[in-house]
């Protein structure tokens, strides 16, 4: 299942910094976590399992880059 941007209809993310709201407190309990839309920086929330795949490979394309 891939995450698309409700905005824009792409599926380019990176994760978001993590800035405690009350209103997310419902959303850790089932494991979402916050991430942005790299064309068009809308925020919106991925599961865990999106979450930590966007953490562990953006970085191996940044280095690859860079």
């Amino acid at each position: 299942m891939s995450l698309y941007c409700h905005f824009c209809g792409l599926n380019n993310f990176r994760t978001s910094l993590f800035r405690f709201r009350c209103c997310d407190f419902a959303r850790l309990l089932i494991l979402r976590l916050p991430v942005r839309c790299m064309v068009c920086d809308e925020r919106r929330y991925a599961f865990l399992p999106h979450y930590l795949r966007l953490r562990l490979v953006r970085p191996a394309i940044l280095r690859s880059h860079g």
